[in-house]
């Protein structure tokens, strides 16, 4: 029902088989979750709100949780974002009375611990998108954001390259800024990863290649050794949608399944080392606590941000692979 949508938006949907295609993933992805799978840790979420005067570059903040399960990031998601903009506020302390606020430790960290204030400003990142994932977001995105999820959920599983902006004037206004990209990662490691994600056909959402001729003798490596080369298909898909450009939320899916360098846990650990948060989508290059406000810069900065990592994993696959034949010629 979600894929499908309301009446009247089905010139949303990107392609035929839109709804088809992620409905199906979703039923062999449940069918074969097990337990294990409900307890790892997939996402992190970022919810604040501009305090209307700016006396903190942070703004109001809610409680950093860290890593979180699927159905901890449904949970987190379920409470109240209100559509109140925080810019109307005259000043903190009206801010912090609206929020809340019991304590000077709560207006001195602007981490207000009331669940029901506004959260104008989402970022969700999630390693691995699967059926738990997708059901977290569908079952608590807002309204205005659900043709903008659908059609990033559809972009990502089929791994389509794009890049577009939709701004809707008619009905529910909004905006959505998206960016797909597919790429291959090489890695060297000692056994192959394999993509646990399915397709309705059983096969791996991901697929990887085994490169045993790069792993041969040569004059710098003279003795073969455990260590073997797989090439991987990854997808890194990332959208802001909003009604404005003070309440917004950006989405980003990136695969990790390939013994990524990034991960939720890494993120989370480089916290404790800069003393800020790590921002996932921007692959912690962004300090989260040092927010970019503006919607379309943020989008723009992911982007570059991304593209500049894939350019790194294809010019690591170019280079190997030019060393290699550079050895029998």
């Amino acid at each position: 029902r979600f894929m499908i949508g309301m009446v009247g938006e089905d010139d949303s949907l990107m392609s035929r088989d839109q709804v088809d295609l992620v409905a199906s993933f979703c039923e062999k992805s449940k069918a074969e979750t097990n337990e294990k799978e409900k307890r790892k840790l997939v996402a992190l979420l970022d919810e604040r709100c501009m305090d209307g005067t700016m006396t903190d570059k942070r703004g109001f903040y809610r409680p950093y949780q860290g890593p979180l399960t699927c159905q901890e990031l449904r949970e987190r998601l379920s409470r109240k974002a209100s559509l109140t903009l925080c810019r109307y506020q005259s000043s903190s302390s009206q801010t912090a009375q609206r929020f809340r606020a019991d304590s000077e430790k709560d207006l001195a960290t602007l981490a207000l611990e009331d669940e029901q204030h506004n959260a104008a400003r989402r970022i969700v990142f999630i390693a691995d998108l699967d059926s738990s994932a997708i059901e977290a977001l569908v079952t608590t995105v807002a309204l205005t954001q659900a043709p903008a999820l659908r059609n990033l959920f559809y972009k990502h599983l089929t791994g389509t390259a794009s890049i577009g902006v939709t701004i809707k004037h008619s009905g529910f206004q909004n905006f959505t800024l998206d960016f797909h990209l597919p790429y291959y990662v090489l890695r060297e490691s000692k056994k192959s990863w394999r993509d646990t994600r399915e397709k309705s056909n059983g096969k791996p959402l991901r697929q990887f290649w085994e490169l045993p001729f790069l792993s041969m003798p040569t004059n710098n490596k003279p003795v073969s050794t455990d260590e073997r080369y797989c090439l991987y298909e990854a997808m890194t898909s990332v959208g802001v949608t909003g009604n404005d450009h003070w309440t917004w939320a950006a989405y980003g899916f990136v695969d990790t399944y390939f013994d990524s360098r990034e991960s939720v846990d890494g993120y989370h650990e480089m916290k404790e080392r800069r003393g800020g948060r790590a921002d996932p989508l921007a692959d912690g290059q962004i300090n989260a606590d040092e927010p970019l406000w503006d919607p379309r810069e943020y989008f723009l900065k992911v982007v570059e941000i991304r593209t500049g990592l894939a350019l790194m994993e294809w010019s690591q696959i170019i280079n190997k692979m030019e060393r290699e034949v550079k050895q029998y010629v």
